[in-house]
């Protein structure tokens, strides 16, 4: 049986990251024409893109207020899993 050909997405603009190269003193920045090999080098496209995606909804989770903080988080976090359903768990610690 032959396996079904998988295609790794594109990789997403990195816009919160710099990376180093083997030349001593470079730094490739997104944009830049060698970046997308740069980061292919050190990252799969798809924890690449889970990456900037987290970096983003951190972004987004530290300006919301405290109604929008728990939507805005499942429905984040279940977009970087590519899921339907996120399940998470808030445990209060109480100091008497």
């Amino acid at each position: 049986m032959v396996e079904p050909r998988v295609v790794p997405p594109d990789v997403a603009q990195r816009e919160t990251l710099c990376l180093s190269t083997a030349q001593a003193g470079m730094v490739v920045h997104g944009g830049d024409l060698t970046f997308k090999d740069e980061i292919l080098r050190i990252y799969s496209p798809s924890e690449s893109n889970a990456a900037e995606s987290l970096v983003k909804l951190k972004d987004v989770l530290r300006r919301s207020n405290a109604e929008a903080f728990w939507p805005l988080l499942t429905q984040g976090l279940a977009n970087i899993a590519d899921a339907q359903y996120v399940s998470l768990g808030y445990q209060v610690h109480v100091l008497l």
